[in-house]
C-alpha cells in the first residue's frame, strides 16, 4: 500500500468549510467523522491521543484524497 495514504485504522483530520468559519473533524479510517472541533490545534490534541492509544497513524486532510502524515505510530 502507499505510504501517503491511510491505511485501515488509522486517524485523520480533516478540515471543512470556508477559511473563516472552518472546522474540523476527526475519524478513524475507515468511517464517519467521530469527533467535531472549532480548531485545528484542539483537533491535534484530541487526534494524537486517539492515535497513540491505539498505535496507528495520525494523517490530516483539506481535501478528498490529499494526506499529510503527522504522527507516525511507534
Amino acid at each position: 500500500m502507499p505510504d501517503n495514504i491511510p491505511e485501515t485504522g488509522d486517524v485523520v483530520i480533516h478540515s471543512s468549510g470556508s477559511h473563516e468559519a472552518q472546522s474540523f473533524a476527526i475519524r478513524a479510517v475507515p468511517g464517519p467523522d467521530q469527533f467535531g472541533c472549532a480548531t485545528r490545534g484542539e483537533a491535534e490534541r484530541m487526534a494524537r491521543t486517539c492515535a497513540k492509544r491505539s498505535g496507528v497513524d495520525l494523517w490530516f486532510s483539506e481535501g478528498p484524497s490529499g494526506f499529510t502524515l503527522l504522527a507516525h505510530s511507534q
